[in-house]
């Protein structure tokens, strides 16, 4: 009996480190095309300028610069089918996190993600705040940084 309980465990982190691992891989995905972003800002006077700049070096369209929607349905999929392993996992709770902030074009889904996680983590503050920026209503916790296109 312990030796069954055993590798039922075993099979179970293995399973868990498996989809860590994978949304850790996400994630660096997701992040990869916003790091060189940020690099790529400090070559211009300002972020209009930069984000114009990008948008023509880059060929992606205003609604969608650092390609997500492509992304997207995977990550979305490999989310739900895995919600239960990725909550009890912090690391992975963390990665899902922060893939589904950026999912700014399917708010129902940052909604649904948002309603899984720990109301008092700095996660749940920060999409929180995302929602409510993406549904035109204030912020709780002041997390987001708006930009005002002044041209």
């Amino acid at each position: 009996m312990n030796v069954l309980i055993r590798n039922v465990v075993r099979r179970l982190l293995e399973h868990d480190d498996a989809i860590s691992t994978k949304l850790a891989a996400f994630a660096k995905e997701d992040q990869q095309p916003r790091n060189e972003y940020v690099k790529y800002l400090a070559k211009y006077p300002s972020w209009q300028e930069a984000s114009k700049a990008w948008q023509k070096e880059k060929q992606v369209p205003p609604d969608d610069v650092f390609g997500d929607r492509k992304r997207q349905p995977e990550y979305k999929k490999f989310i739900s089918d895995h919600l239960e392993a990725i909550l009890t996992n912090p690391k992975a709770t963390s990665n899902a996190w922060l893939i589904v902030q950026h999912m700014d074009n399917d708010v129902e889904f940052q909604e649904w993600f948002l309603s899984k996680l720990d109301s008092a983590s700095e996660d749940f503050q920060y999409l929180y705040d995302r929602v409510a920026v993406n549904r035109g209503n204030p912020q709780k916790f002041n997390t987001q940084r708006v930009e005002v296109d002044e041209s």
